[in-house]
This record gives C-alpha cells, sequence and structure tokens, in this order.
C-alpha cells in the first residue's frame, strides 16, 4: 500500500473514533419519575447507552421491562435522550362497573389504565354527568348516573295551594301555585320538573312585609347606610374593593319581606416572581415582580432567555376567580420526547405514527365515514406527553332483522338497513295490526351508536261489554270490540252514575264499568208512620238522588228531642227517617 492511501485508512478510523467519541460524549440528565424510585444510586448525568433500572409504587406498573417476570422498569439514554423513557403506568381495570338503568355499550373483560368505557341510559333516564367511567390505577372513577326524568307529586309550598296536581310529572312539565289570600309570590308561580328534580319552586310572602339588614358581601359593602329595618321596595346599592370584579345585580330590593340575591366580588389574580421563576417564564409587557388582575383580564408571558415553548399561544393566559394557570417553559432542545400517538378508536392519524415523537410534534387524528369527530383532530406532544386525544363517535347501524322483532318500520324511508350519525334522530311507525301507546316513542334519537327501538304491540280485543245494573249502553252493544274502541253508559232518572260513563277496551280487558246507585223514595205512607211530613215540598212522593239532603217537620201535636234529626240525607237508596213522638 502506499504511503497516500496508508494516510487516508488511518484518517478513516481516527473519523470513526472521534464521532464515536462525539456520540459517547451525549449526557442525559436526571429523568422525572413520578409514582415510582430507582432501584440503585446513579451519578447524573449518565452517558448514552447507560441503562437506568427503576421500581413502581403500589396500584403502578413500569413502562417497559427487559423480561416479562421482572417487577421493575428499564430506562436507556439514547442521543435522543431517555428512549424508553421511565415511566410508571397505573394498573389495569377487570371487568366495567355496574350503572343502574343503564347499559354498556362496549363490554371487556380488562382495560387499561386511562382506558374509559362509555354507558348509555335506558328509556326515561338520562346522564346526571358523566356518560364515561375511566380506568385509573386500578380503580374506576368518574363512574356515571343515570337519573329518572320523571317527578313524583308536586312539592308543598308554604302560604300556598297547587291549581292542579297529578302523581307524576315529566321533565319539563310545570306545576302551578295560588298564593293565600294576603300573599303575593316572590318571583315565579309554577316549579319545574327538571331531570327528575323539582326546582324553581315559588315562594309566598306576606305583601308588604320590611326585610332586615341588608346581606353582608364579602369585599364588598352598600352605599347607603345599613339599616335594621329596610320599608317593602327599599333599594340599596352594592360596590366592591379596589381589583375585585361584582358579578350580578348592584341593585338589590327588598320584596315582601325578603331581599333580592346579592351579587358576588370575585378576587383579583396576584403574580408573584416565585412562581414565574419556577416555571422559567417573566411578564411579556412590564418588568414589575409583582402584579394583580382583575378575574377575565389576560396577562402575557415570555419564555426566559434559552427557554422555550410548544405553542406560543399558551404564554397568554386569562384570570380565573383568583387562579391563573402558569404556562411552563422548557431548555431549548431539551423538551421530552413522546411514545407512540394515543389510539383513537375508530380513528387514525393523516401522519405515520413512529415509536418516538420529538417535542412539539403534531398529529391530526380523523374518523370514518358517519363517525363524529368530537374534540381537537390536531394532538401535540408536549415536553413528553400528548395531549388530550379526540374522539370517533360511532354511528346508529338500523337493521331489518331489528325492525321486524319490534314490529316497526322506517317512516319516509324505503329502507331495511340505515347509518345513523350520533344525534341524529329518525322516525318509525308500526307494521300494519301493531299499535303504541305514546306515538312520540316512534321518533328515537341515535346516542353514541345506540338506538332503542320503540316496540308495537297487537292488542287484543273485547268481547261483550260488562252490564251495569240499573243501567244501559247508549249506543247498541255487540260481540266484539277492538283494542282501544269504548263504549258510554248512562243509569235512569234519579240514580247517579259514580265512575267514568266511558270504558275502553285495553288488551283484551274492559275498564272497570260504572255503577248506577239507585235513589231514595219517600211515600205519604212513610211520612204517616213516622208522625212527618215534608218540610218546604207539599208531595205525596218523592225522589231523592243519591247524598241528596231532605228535611221534615213532626206533624201538629208531634214532637223531636232533636230537631236536627229531621234533616237526613240519601245514602245507596237508603233513607233513614226520623221518628216523631206525641207531645207531652
Amino acid at each position: 500500500m502506499s504511503a497516500w492511501g496508508s494516510l487516508y485508512v488511518f484518517a478513516s478510523i481516527l473519523c470513526c473514533i472521534v464521532v464515536r467519541a462525539q456520540q459517547a460524549a451525549q449526557l442525559c440528565d436526571q429523568p422525572e419519575l413520578q409514582n415510582g424510585e430507582f432501584r440503585y444510586w446513579y451519578s447524573f448525568p449518565l452517558s448514552t447507552f447507560r441503562a437506568i433500572e427503576y421500581n413502581c409504587y403500589e396500584h403502578y406498573v413500569p413502562l417497559n421491562k427487559t423480561n416479562d417476570n421482572d417487577t421493575y422498569g428499564v430506562a436507556r439514554c439514547t442521543e435522543n435522550g431517555w428512549d424508553p423513557r421511565a415511566k410508571c403506568l397505573g394498573k389495569p381495570c377487570r371487568w366495567a362497573p355496574a350503572v343502574e338503568n343503564a347499559n354498556i355499550i362496549e363490554l371487556k373483560a380488562n382495560y387499561t389504565d386511562g382506558e374509559s368505557v362509555k354507558f348509555v341510559c335506558n328509556a326515561g333516564y338520562e346522564m346526571a354527568e358523566h356518560s364515561e367511567a375511566q380506568c385509573r390505577n386500578g380503580q374506576w372513577i368518574n363512574i356515571p348516573t343515570c337519573v329518572s326524568l320523571l317527578c313524583g307529586p308536586a312539592p308543598i309550598v308554604g302560604n300556598a295551594r297547587l291549581v292542579s296536581g297529578k302523581a307524576t310529572y315529566r321533565s319539563t312539565e310545570k306545576a302551578t301555585y295560588e298564593c293565600d289570600s294576603g300573599f303575593v309570590f316572590h318571583t315565579n308561580k309554577e316549579a319545574l320538573c327538571k331531570k327528575g328534580q323539582w326546582v324553581e319552586i315559588p315562594e309566598c310572602r306576606k305583601q308588604g312585609q320590611s326585610c332586615g339588614p341588608p346581606p353582608v358581601v364579602q369585599f364588598g359593602d352598600i352605599v347607603s347606610p345599613r339599616m335594621a329595618s329596610h320599608l317593602h321596595g327599599s333599594v340599596t346599592h352594592y360596590v366592591c374593593v379596589n381589583y375585585y370584579v361584582l358579578e350580578g345585580n348592584p341593585r338589590m330590593t327588598c320584596r315582601n319581606g325578603k331581599w333580592d340575591d346579592p351579587p358576588v366580588c370575585i378576587e383579583p389574580c396576584v403574580l408573584g416572581e416565585k412562581y414565574m421563576s419556577s416555571s422559567n417564564i417573566a411578564l411579556r409587557w412590564t418588568a414589575a415582580k409583582r402584579l394583580f388582575l382583575r378575574h377575565g383580564d389576560f396577562v402575557g408571558f415570555r419564555c426566559l432567555d434559552g427557554y422555550e415553548i410548544s405553542d406560543g399561544a399558551l404564554l397568554r393566559v386569562p384570570c380565573i376567580r383568583g387562579t391563573v394557570t402558569y404556562p411552563s417553559c422548557t431548555k431549548q432542545g431539551q423538551g421530552e420526547s413522546c411514545g407512540k400517538p394515543p389510539a383513537v378508536r375508530y380513528g387514525d392519524t393523516l401522519e405515520p405514527q413512529m415509536k418516538s415523537h420529538t417535542h412539539g410534534s403534531v398529529m391530526t387524528y380523523k374518523c370514518p365515514e358517519f363517525y363524529i369527530l368530537e374534540g381537537k383532530d390536531k394532538v401535540a406532544c408536549r415536553n413528553g406527553k400528548w395531549e388530550e386525544p379526540p374522539v370517533c363517535i360511532e354511528p346508529c347501524t338500523v337493521y331489518g332483522e331489528e325492525l321486524k322483532e319490534n314490529h316497526v318500520s322506517m317512516k319516509w324511508i324505503a329502507r331495511d338497513k340505515l347509518y345513523m350519525r350520533h344525534g341524529e334522530f329518525v322516525e318509525f311507525e308500526c307494521t300494519y295490526g301493531y299499535e303504541i301507546p305514546d306515538m312520540a316513542q316512534l321518533r328515537v334519537q341515535c346516542n353514541s351508536g345506540v338506538l332503542l327501538y320503540p316496540k308495537c304491540h297487537k292488542y287484543e280485543g273485547c268481547g261483550y261489554p260488562p252490564n251495569v245494573p240499573n243501567g244501559d249502553a247508549i249506543e247498541e252493544r255487540s260481540s266484539f270490540y277492538a283494542h282501544g274502541a269504548s263504549i258510554e253508559y248512562r243509569c235512569p232518572e234519579y240514580y247517579t252514575l259514580e265512575g267514568p260513563s266511558r270504558i275502553t277496551c285495553r288488551d283484551g280487558i274492559w275498564d272497570d264499568p260504572p255503577v248506577c246507585i239507585e235513589p231514595c223514595t219517600v211515600s205519604d205512607k212513610d211520612l204517616k208512620a213516622n208522625n212527618l211530613r215534608l218540610k218546604w215540598i207539599s208531595r205525596q212522593k218523592l225522589y231523592l238522588r243519591h247524598q241528596d239532603f231532605v228535611g221534615f217537620v213532626c206533624v201538629y201535636g208531634y214532637e223531636i228531642p232533636d230537631e236536627k234529626q229531621l234533616r237526613v240525607q240519601c245514602r245507596n237508596g237508603v233513607l233513614p227517617l226520623p221518628t216523631c213522638h206525641r207531645s207531652g
């Protein structure tokens, strides 16, 4: 080999050694480990290709293990930082929790930490808050509750009476009241049934009653002098101290013994150097170390020199009821990478998914046709953690088999299969010969892939209607009546009809028929036998309807110990006649 050739080989070897040395010179700082601890003491920073081992606390498991049987995790220092990261994940959950009056959309035996399970309430119920339960560290949180949409009897209101009441009320129905004499409504006169609870319950107050001192408002005061008593109609004004924001009506009135609801003074935010320094930020437009900010106002920050943030929009934050969420800047080039982007059920990303994504990377999610994307479609990696991904809400599918089982068909649509997006409505109609009690049940909404089909029934007819003693049907009776058919009864003169005059055939059974209650008869013979004559009436025979009263007087020369006995009531055809005895 020539001298030049030998020199070339030597230079190549030297170059490789330098590159390798540069790679080995890459150092990894101590990683942030939550819910765990390192197995050994390490002298950070560590050089490339070094590995560390860590243990996780109870209810947590390591992100990466060398062997499945290991109880500890392993993280390795690479040119791109720690990969895989040192991280303790929550334990999985076994089975989904049971929720009363609800069904699980997709049941599984195991759920990973952070995974959610969706529920849908049965007909007549509605979600009180969360619609999904989440697995967190082996425990279920945010377990939904299904509340009834029906309310019981209307609530009792003091100094008021209910205009008309019933046993149950549907959601959005109202119960109307009337105040007693001398009392007036403070605001509304109706109570509202809302998702199984009575709200907006009226209040009847004594008309023109005075009020006591106005209520005290924290961090606020009234402009006018505070007195022990204020007349009906008196008005007072509230103000808040400096930097506090008044929420509500500053003008409050005494109305029939009670003040209007007072306003609230919302505290400001106080920005301090200590919190800004720990987040590697400073105020953008001022060099002040301390700043007061009113509720609802925004403040701008900047990253300190040598620090950066993935999205500049995060540096502008609002003051919300005395609290500011400080943005956090990280050292330039040291933002922690993220692993694979979170999986979205039924969804996918437009960009290719890799094992590791650098800080600031953005993934765009999409859902299949008929699925609805709920949440942000773009998700960013921010210092080792992906933002919350969106959800693909599945559609509902109307199948011909389900239609046949429930004896319904789609209205306006001549298909046996239909795809519907979440939130859309579909209308059904009963097949020939079938019925449903409430036609409103035939309009159904798709809810997260679940469609609760209405069910139509084939009702039986009725035979000959029941006989009513002393009564008869107005129309001619038949030997067969279809479901829903009705017949009306009447009673003879002086007889009282008790119960509904019209009864209906309901699935082969007639409603209970009415009763004709016979009248009472008073004859001249009865009067003579008891030494009586009719008061105010000069007849020899009298017919009295059930519950009617009649008055008598004793004939001349006869008397009765208690004259109240001379007024009697007809009950079920029986009239207990009083008896007068000879005077003396």
